[in-house]
């Protein structure tokens, strides 16, 4: 952003013949680069050391809504949402975040990743977020090169949290791994995707705050004009949410991945931000659990809401049986993993089987039972075995991360478990 500033204001004085760009033509890059490695090796080591102890424990990308799956994507198209902020909502956005205690720039992550986690199936994950890393000491101000380094931050708390409670922990962890950003975001993914080798696209979400650098001056305007449009694309990004300042307002803007997403989510995710944004300008009590879902979105819910039909006669469990019972070798599950069919009868003695052993270990009826097993046959016996039982059960997938799964547990209160394991 400030390099791309540079540029324009260099064009400037070309242009009117006011000056010369600023930057000395002998400096060089890579010599400081390396300079600044030599200087800062101990804090290199000691970030190192820092994110290689919390790479196991670092969460994957936010599991959205795709329609395709992103390795097959080829070259994506990128386009601009875009919110040119309202005086009065930057004006109360600014004091309400001092009310609490906060920042504008901790508020709008903690916004976006509000509105993130309500679309993922995921609550914790990884949102790329760079840091501008100049050495004004070295007068490199006026010089135009990369000086972008990257943080990975991880997002989210428990989906019952306040909104205040969400900001916290955003502070919390961005103060703990911003005084760690020597080593590189971009190397802290090299390593994790030697420890995850079947993982692309580890932190496609990016946040980007550039308040306090506006990107074209008034000498460049007068020149130029005022800037009506632009866009970024970044490969390996899918959303680049930016927030900047443009002819004396602030703009936020999404650029995404045309490609990535289902048709209308991201514009559905963009204005639940927006109203999020405003609904945090109007009032500085922030203990609130954000909804994050579109006003038009929850509208279109509620038209496409049908009356509850009539409870059936009988329970699915007890038609399944009671039809095992007259064709008993007939097809009932299809394993598409494996290939393998099961037919009724092999069902039915499945059910029986299991639930012999939900009654050995004391459950009783209404009792949350989960169960976790690879995709399959077995995962439908369970479901169907639990059902017939008169428990309630709760499918808790196997590749959630441990802690994932100890939450599942608590928060449905599931006393028993049903595993390979």
């Amino acid at each position: 952003m400030l390099s791309f500033s540079i540029i324009l204001n260099d064009l400037t004085k070309l242009y009117t013949g006011s000056g010369k760009p600023a930057a000395d033509p002998d400096w060089d890059f890579g010599v400081y680069q390396e300079r600044r490695r030599l200087q800062k090796q101990d804090a290199i080591e000691a970030a190192k050391a820092y994110w290689t102890k919390r790479l196991p424990e670092l969460p994957d990308r936010p599991a959205l809504p795709l329609k395709q799956p992103p390795e097959q994507l080829g070259q994506a198209t990128y386009r601009r949402l875009s919110y040119v902020v309202p005086d009065a909502v930057w004006q109360g956005l600014s004091a309400n975040a001092r009310a609490n205690n906060s920042t504008i720039a901790m508020a709008l992550l903690a916004a976006y990743t509000a509105v993130i986690e309500r679309y993922s199936e995921n609550e914790h994950f990884l949102i790329n977020i760079p840091v501008f890393d100049r050495d004004i000491d070295e007068g490199v101000d006026a010089v135009v090169s990369d000086f972008t380094n990257l943080l990975l931050l991880e997002t989210g708390v428990q989906q019952d949290a306040d909104f205040l409670t969400l900001v916290r922990h955003t502070e919390a962890q961005f103060r703990a791994d911003i005084a760690h950003t020597s080593y590189s975001g971009i190397q802290v993914q090299r390593d994790l995707a030697k420890l995850r080798s079947n993982t692309r696209f580890m932190a496609p979400l990016v946040y980007s705050y550039m308040i306090g650098t506006e990107l074209m001056t008034h000498e460049c305007k007068e020149s130029f004009g005022s800037l009506h449009y632009m866009i970024t694309q970044t490969p390996q990004v899918w959303i680049d949410f930016q927030i900047v300042e443009c002819d004396g307002s602030i703009l936020l803007s999404w650029d995404t991945a045309k490609e990535v997403f289902p048709d209308g989510l991201t514009d559905s995710m963009f204005q639940a931000l927006t109203e999020l944004i405003e609904q945090l300008a109007a009032a500085p009590d922030w203990h609130f659990i954000p909804d994050a879902v579109s006003a038009a979105e929850r509208e279109r819910f509620a038209e496409n809401r049908s009356p509850a039909p009539p409870a059936p006669a009988q329970a699915l469990t007890d038609a399944m049986l009671q039809y095992a019972d007259s064709a008993p070798d007939k097809t009932a599950l299809l394993d598409t993993v494996t290939g393998d069919t099961v037919s009724f009868g092999e069902l039915r003695n499945k059910m029986q089987q299991l639930a012999a052993v939900l009654r050995d270990h004391g459950v009783q009826q209404g009792d949350h039972v989960g169960f976790t097993f690879a995709r399959g046959a077995a995962q439908v016996m369970a479901a169907a075995a639990i059902a017939a039982y008169g428990a309630c059960y709760v499918p808790i997938g196997e590749n959630l991360p441990y802690e994932r799964r100890e939450r599942v547990h608590t928060q449905m209160d599931v006393r028993y478990l049903l595993t390979t394991e």
